[in-house]
């Protein structure tokens, strides 16, 4: 004859079995949301998308408060391994912006540059009031864009080039949008 609270085939037994399965699942669930965790912080091409995806967002909520007032938001840098690699943006527009800068700055060289942004249109003006100040290795640069009302809304693009050698170093996207969007 089979007792209580011990193993058998049982309603008791069947439900106790089945809590013991349902809290080792739980348990290797958490084993492995925790080892998912541990394995995109340390590589570094994960680490390193996951501060993109951080940096956009960043921006997006900088460029909404807009309003002809002046947005700064902390980016993390598209490089994680390089000190510095960060920057902030300023920007003057009474309009919403959209910006995307992929940074990869290296040690002991120029400070960033960057020439007009063109739109695909060539009738479209350029964007000139587009400067990155240098920073310190704790902050980074600054990218400060300083946009008309009288700018077309478009998609302008540049190149981020070394400033003492003019080679590439990234890119710059700024959408501005069209009045009321």
């Amino acid at each position: 004859m089979l007792r209580p609270g011990r193993r058998g085939s049982g309603p008791r037994a069947r439900f106790n079995e089945l809590l013991d399965r349902v809290l080792h699942l739980y348990k290797d669930l958490g084993a492995l949301c925790f080892d998912a965790v541990e394995t995109v912080a340390r590589n570094p091409v994960l680490r390193a998308g996951v501060a993109r995806l951080a940096a956009g967002a960043a921006v997006a909520a900088a460029a909404r408060t807009g309003g002809g007032t002046s947005a700064e938001a902390a980016y993390a840098g598209a490089d994680a391994e390089a000190p510095g690699s960060g920057f902030a943006v300023d920007i003057r527009c009474s309009r919403r912006v959209q910006v995307r800068l992929d940074l990869r700055l290296r040690q002991g060289q120029g400070a960033p540059l960057v020439h007009a942004l063109h739109a695909g249109d060539p009738a479209v003006p350029p964007l000139t009031g587009v400067h990155l100040q240098p920073g310190t290795p704790q902050t980074g640069p600054m990218l400060q864009l300083a946009i008309a009302d009288t700018q077309p809304a478009a998609t302008y693009t540049g190149v981020v080039v070394d400033g003492a050698s003019n080679e590439p170093r990234g890119t710059l996207v700024v959408r501005v949008l069209p009045p009321g969007a």
